[in-house]
């Protein structure tokens, strides 16, 4: 019953440290594999060249898939595995964080992570993606496997740069309001409210007292 679901986003540790953002260039950083579009990313840029590079970070099983592209592709610089911090300052620098799933992701870190050093992001319109990001404000949204469309959005943010730097400041906003440690340790309260509220009210009301036989499993439930 969907009055018994919350949902609540993951939680990231630590200050937000907004980045600049003038780098010039998109990231992905993510394990890389089919579900994740990392086909479509490499698509875009070999067949559409936006106008901003392309650094992909990450691991899997299609990386020699994406190192033959950096290879033969002006534009896609495939940077391999990096550290949490590292990459953390590379997406700072990074035009938009680009996350182009193509099955149902639930809440990505890597989505939160890029809203904390306030970058942009470019995401898939599926599973959970379609609701943490605010299209037009904290990130944009295109159809999974449009790589024409992915394009054409990295295009409009390289000639609306006024544009992303206001979404710079709704990001980090954003990640402060729903995943900070203290907004989650508050959510989280609420949860265990909700849920002892409902089990002490419904026990009132289930007319123990009635039948004497009933009366320790009552104060059992409270």
């Amino acid at each position: 019953p969907a009055e018994k679901i919350v949902v609540r986003p993951n939680c990231l540790a630590g200050p937000m440290m907004p980045g600049n953002g003038e780098g010039g260039y998109v990231v992905y950083g993510g394990r890389l594999s089919p579900e994740k579009g990392v086909g479509t990313l490499v698509r875009a840029w070999s067949e559409y060249r936006p106008l901003l590079s392309l650094k992909i970070v990450g691991d899997g099983p299609l990386r020699e898939f994406v190192k033959g592209a950096a290879q033969r592709t002006v534009g896609i610089e495939y940077v391999g595995w990096l550290s949490r911090e590292a990459l953390r300052e590379l997406v700072g620098g990074a035009a938009l964080m680009v996350v182009p799933s193509e099955w149902y992701e639930p809440c990505p870190m890597s989505v939160l992570e890029a809203f904390s050093v306030g970058t942009p992001v470019l995401a898939s319109a599926i599973g959970g993606l379609k609701e943490m990001i605010s299209h037009g404000r904290t990130g944009l949204l295109f159809q999974p496997g449009n790589a024409k469309e992915l394009a054409e959005w990295v295009d409009w943010g390289a000639r609306n740069r006024d544009r992303l730097r206001a979404m710079r400041v709704a990001a980090v906003r954003e990640a402060e309001r729903r995943c900070s440690a203290d907004s989650a340790l508050g959510s989280l309260l609420k949860v265990y409210e909700l849920a002892v509220a409902r089990v002490v009210g419904r026990s009132s009301t289930e007319g123990f007292a009635d039948d004497p036989r009933s009366a320790g499993r009552a104060e059992d439930r409270r």
